[in-house]
């Protein structure tokens, strides 16, 4: 993760001011023909909310996420919280990939409207139709995306949920789960996968 990412989700910590900011290739992503669900799942009969966090994704598959996140610290309510507050100069920011999966009916949601090019690259307006389903489910933050629109790179927002089985006081962040995650912009700059690390010691050795 660049350095100028890692600021950036530090001083936003849990807040959306991060929305305000111009990420690189925001003009890339492209409405998909997500599954869209009529209505919003009924959570609150397995789940309690538990918390937010801000981070980088380093890789994403159809049940999980591997995110890439400031210190972490239990928010005391089952719930965890990403770390926030301005880096100082001169220290180093300690940064935890940590793997969530998706709660029954997790979405994946652009903050900002994705936009339409045809064929020949350029951007063409998307149909009142288009627009209408991008919307839904009616409840649901920003606009509908596929879990598979997630790539390595995407600074997104997460908004956790933690099973009822599950005792606050015994909650870890692995035992949370994903309402929603909200892909709000692309670090030019994406960190490495596992793999990629391991390629990269190969060569070195």
């Amino acid at each position: 993760m660049s350095l100028w990412v890692r600021k950036m989700a530090l001083a936003m910590g849990l807040t959306v001011g991060i929305l305000s900011f111009s990420f690189a290739a925001d003009d890339d992503k492209k409405p998909t023909s997500p599954s869209i669900p009529d209505k919003l799942p009924e959570w609150s009969k397995s789940y309690v909310s538990a918390g937010e966090i801000v981070g980088e994704i380093v890789k994403a598959d159809e049940k999980s996420i591997t995110l890439q996140v400031a210190e972490l610290a239990p928010n005391g309510s089952g719930g965890y919280k990403s770390g926030k507050g301005k880096t100082t100069p001169g220290v180093k920011t300690k940064l935890t990939d940590i793997q969530l999966t998706y709660a029954e009916g997790g979405m994946v949601r652009w903050v900002t409207k994705p936009k339409k090019k045809d064929e020949k690259g350029k951007t063409v307006p998307l149909s009142p139709k288009e627009q209408e389903d991008l919307k839904k489910p009616m409840g649901a933050p920003g606009y509908a995306a596929d879990r598979g629109d997630l790539q390595a790179g995407h600074i997104v927002e997460v908004l956790l949920l933690r099973p009822k089985t599950i005792a606050a006081k015994d909650a870890k962040i692995t035992d949370l789960e994903i309402k929603y995650v909200k892909i709000q912009g692309t670090d030019p700059n994406p960190p490495k996968k596992d793999d990629d690390k391991d390629k990269d010691k190969k060569k070195k050795s």
